[in-house]
Parts: structure tokens; sequence; C-alpha cells
């Protein structure tokens, strides 16, 4: 028989507040080196992604269209041949809501368009584990564990990928857009496939030599647009990666030294009243032993003032054993104390009962009358 299960109540004990302070000043470091680390780290991303702008500048010529995940409503179709969807994640978490972010997104995409043709082909562990959930038909592809900082070398690897698919009608990036340390926009960029021909033609200003090339060239070119784009989406999202972890990281450390300060004031309520607790049982013991002191002194005293106040200690007396204490009227429990006094006292009472003075009693001249009968 399995034992039952014991539920305890009450307050925490001072030692389990200390440990818990304790284990919150241990994350609290972690959490302070692991802002420093993202911040020196945000600073090399910045860096690459800044040269990234520059080797991707020449895709702004063919003017992809991006929409903001939260502008996902205005979006009003999706061609009608194979979408594939790029998301880009990262492998690593305790980076605020990057990658959740871009989960919601797709999940919102996939409800909206049920009925397209839709593949999500996703580079990263966080990214998979939350769209194995969310939207796991649609998950074709998944790259994890990768090596940092991203490669074009990756990028080209990916994009080798989304064209295995067969009939795209286009292809969709989706990563974080970095806008300063603290802000970042889930971002849907479609690359739409060149045309060679007709009223969207692509690089209409442009002359190829010899023309009968121009397919070849533009199916050539289609690949390192998408290379590129993949490429640029790494950077943004790597740059936007550390600089939501610095924060988190930031807000995690403040929130660690608030609840350590809560902490603190709890731990020194519980010692107050530790603390206030035995002082008042060492003081309660103290109070009833003087009492129990004060109580044998007044006693002892009152015995002294009932002695001194019997007689003095001068003369001998009659020895009182040869009389019965009912003689004298005293009850037979009665226990006589060995004080002379005291017993002048009794031969006193007992002399007046036989009808004498105590000094007739020792041979005096004066004769003894004969006892009075003793009234109750």
């Amino acid at each position: 028989m399995a034992a039952a299960r014991v539920t305890r109540r009450g307050f925490a004990t001072e030692k389990e507040i200390a440990m818990r302070i304790s284990a919150t000043k241990n994350i609290k470091k972690i959490t302070s080196s692991m802002k420093m680390v993202s911040a020196s780290k945000l600073r090399g991303d910045q860096n690459r992604l800044e040269i990234s702008k520059i080797f991707c500048g020449w895709t702004s010529a063919l003017e992809a269209p991006s929409t903001a995940f939260e502008d996902l409503g205005t979006l009003e179709s999706l061609p009608e041949k194979k979408n594939v969807v790029v998301a880009i994640t990262s492998d690593k978490g305790l980076c605020g809501g990057v990658n959740s972010a871009i989960a919601r997104g797709l999940r919102t995409l996939v409800r909206k368009f049920d009925s397209a043709d839709l593949s999500v082909v996703c580079v990263g562990e966080k990214g998979r584990s939350q769209m194995r959930r969310m939207i796991g038909k649609k998950l074709d592809t998944c790259y994890t564990e990768l090596s940092l900082p991203f490669s074009f070398g990756l990028a080209s690897a990916v994009a080798s990928r989304v064209f295995d698919f067969e009939d795209i009608g286009a292809i969709h990036v989706a990563y974080n857009k970095f806008k300063s340390a603290i802000a970042y926009v889930p971002t849907l960029t479609t690359l739409s496939p060149f045309e060679d021909a007709g009223d969207n033609e692509t690089l209409q200003t442009y002359e190829f030599d010899p023309p009968e090339s121009k397919d070849a060239v533009l199916a050539n070119l289609y690949e390192y647009y998408v290379a590129s784009q993949i490429y640029y989406g790494m950077m943004e999202g790597a740059t936007s990666e550390q600089s939501s972890r610095m924060q988190a990281m930031e807000n995690a450390s403040k929130n660690a030294g608030e609840l350590i300060d809560k902490l603190t004031l709890l731990y020194n309520r519980a010692r107050q009243a530790r603390i206030t607790t035995e002082l008042i049982e060492i003081i309660s013991g103290a109070s009833a032993l003087d009492k129990q002191k004060n109580h044998h002194l007044a006693d002892g005293r009152a015995l002294l003032a009932t002695d001194s106040v019997l007689g003095s200690d001068d003369g001998d007396s009659e020895d009182l054993s040869s009389h019965p204490p009912s003689a004298v009227g005293l009850s037979t429990t009665t226990t006589l104390r060995p004080f002379p006094s005291l017993r002048r006292a009794l031969d006193a009472a007992l002399a007046s009962a036989r009808g004498a003075s105590p000094e007739d009693e020792h041979g005096g001249k004066k004769t003894l009358k004969p006892p009075r009968k003793l009234t109750s």
C-alpha cells in the first residue's frame, strides 16, 4: 500500500527562505552574465547586418513586397501554385518572444489560407518545436543545431531545398526585422518567380547578351535572389534574437532583485518573530521563578513574625508531651513545631485551662484551681 501523501501547511522556515534567497541570487548572477554576453554579441550581429545590407542591396531593385505579421489581415490571397515559407528562428531560448512571434504569425497565415498549397521550411530548433504543435501538417523540413554566425553557404543550402519543390508559385521568408535594441517586427517577405515576358517582365530595362540566354539567366538569378533574401533574413533574425535576449535577461535580473528584497524582508520578519518568542519564554520563566522565590520568602517572614509575637526566648517551659492536644484546644492532627516561644505559649494556655497561673505551675504560692470545662 502506497504511503499517504503528507501535506504541510504554514509559513516557510528561516532555513527555507534563506535557501530560496541564495538560489535567487545565483539566478540573478546568471541572468546578469547572459545580459552582458548578449550585449557583446549584439554589437557583432549589428556589424554583420550592416554588411549584409550592402551585400543584398541589389535586391531592392526588384521591390519584393514585405508585410508585417500584424498586418496579415490585409493580405488578400496567395498564389494558386505551391507556396513555400522559410521560417527563420533560433536554436536557443531565453530570448523573449522572437520565436513564438514567428510561430503564431504562420499559424494565422495557415488558418487564413487553409485551402492554399503551403509548406514550411523551418530554420532553428525553437521554431520547430512550436510549429509542430501549431502547424504540424504544413511543416516539411527543419534545420537545427546550426553553427553561428549564419553564413551564406547555409542560406544557399536552404534555398536549394526550397527549389526541390515543384511548380513553385511564390517563396516567402518569415523573420524578425531588427528595429532597435528594444524593438523588432515579425515580417513576411514574398519572393515571386521572375517572368521573362509580358507586362510583369522582370528587369525590363536590362538587355541580355545573347537574348536567348535570358531564361537561363533569370532562373539562376532567381536562385541567387532567394538565397540572398534568406541570408538577409538570417542576419535580421540573429540581431533581433540577441537584442531580445539582452532585454529579457535585464528584466529577469530586475525581477530577481525585487524577489530577493521581498524574501529578505520575509526572512527578517521570521527571524524577529523567533527572537521575540524566545525572549518571551525567557522572561516568563524568570518571572515564574521570581514569584516562587518571593512566596517562600514571605512564608519564612510570616513564621518569624509569629514566633516573635508569641513571646521571648528566656526561661524554660513545661514538657507538653504528657498533655494531649485536646486538653489545650488543639486538633489531634496538629503538629507542634519545636520553637521555645510556642511551647511557652502552650504552657500558658494549659495553665489557664487548669485555673492556675504559669507561676503556680512552677511551684508558686497560688493554689491551683480546678480546671474549667472548655467549650467548643
